[in-house]
């Protein structure tokens, strides 16, 4: 079991990635390789070689579910709602797997992150390659009818390249899924416990030399809005930090040779009261994958400066946000 800004500054429509057509992830399967560098293809977060751990139906576990709240606590839940802003800065290798460099001249990259955790709302700048980025995204919760309650998000995404604003779905939605799952990796359970999804233990794992817990939920909708996305969590048992995510899309479930892409989050630091991961490893990725998903480093970090929604909306990076996140 395994597991895509410059001087012009027009703004984008604001693209909705809450569910979309099934039209839609075939364009993106038919137009995939556009995108390889800076962002993930739905493809990579494909099913899964062995079986995927059962997830019963009905409400789930109890346990699992403190258990999940016992590592958002773990990694600073407490401090990151009280965080007015988060800066990031990332370098990024999109050619390493496992630690191991796979694709020759291919370049690194650095990502810059300003996040307002209160607005639900991140914004990126990507050096490339192929092409500089520059992106916004932001989640809100939106009733689900269906539950009479909460625990769905919808989400707007603007994206620019080179400065010239992209409305290309398949783009798009690649990058909504890029950020999503940066999200997860970054975060780890407290991007999840507001959710209302149910959660189950599966088998645990050793993690070097760690015992883990294995939790698993269902994310609907998943990442990029689309479909459903299977998660597993190794939390280990001494720490209560995330050590590993899984991640699958159910539609690819069970299909053969199809495998899960698999992150291994590596030397935590605690700062400003929460953990966060100094360095991201993929070891395993979808077999329908254009590309790989990024190994990164975190470089940079500081909070609260001070900047607004109104710094985030460009094809750039403005006032507070402009300057790159203090380096660690």
């Amino acid at each position: 079991m395994q597991t895509c800004p410059s001087a012009q500054t027009s703004h984008p429509p604001a693209v909705n990635i809450a569910p979309r057509p099934r039209h839609l992830a075939a364009t993106l399967a038919r137009r995939r390789l556009l995108c390889w560098g800076s962002v993930l293809p739905l493809a990579a977060l494909a099913g899964c070689a062995a079986a995927w751990p059962d997830v019963p139906t009905g409400p789930g576990s109890s346990s699992a579910l403190a258990r999940l709240n016992e590592s958002a606590a773990a990694h600073g839940r407490a401090a990151w709602r009280g965080l007015a802003d988060l800066s990031l800065g990332l370098h990024r290798d999109p050619g390493t797997l496992g630690g191991v460099r796979s694709i020759p001249g291919i370049a690194s990259a650095e990502w810059q992150l300003r996040w307002l955790p209160a607005q639900r709302l991140v914004a990126w700048q990507d050096s490339g390659p192929p092409a500089p980025q520059q992106g916004r995204r932001h989640w809100a919760p939106i009733p689900n009818s269906a539950s009479g309650g909460g625990g769905q998000d919808s989400a707007e995404l603007q994206l620019w390249q080179n400065g010239q604003a992209v409305s290309d779905l398949a783009l798009l939605l690649a990058a909504a899924q890029q950020i999503d799952l940066l999200r997860l990796l970054l975060l780890g359970p407290v991007a999840l416990v507001e959710g209302q999804q149910p959660v189950n233990w599966a088998e645990p794992a050793t993690l070097d030399g760690r015992r883990c817990d294995q939790l698993t939920l269902d994310l609907a909708p998943g990442l990029g809005g689309v479909g459903v996305s299977r998660l597993a969590l190794f939390i280990d048992r001494d720490e209560g930090l995330m050590r590993r995510l899984r991640v699958m899309s159910i539609a690819e479930q069970g299909r053969p040779g199809a495998s899960a892409a698999t992150w291994d989050l590596r030397d935590p630091l605690r700062l400003h009261g929460m953990q966060w991961p100094r360095l991201c490893q993929p070891i395993a990725h979808g077999r329908l994958a254009a590309g790989l998903p990024p190994a990164w480093r975190l470089i940079g970090l500081d909070v609260n400066r001070g900047y607004r929604p109104a710094d985030l909306d460009k094809a750039q990076l403005n006032g507070l946000a402009t300057a790159p996140a203090a380096a660690l």
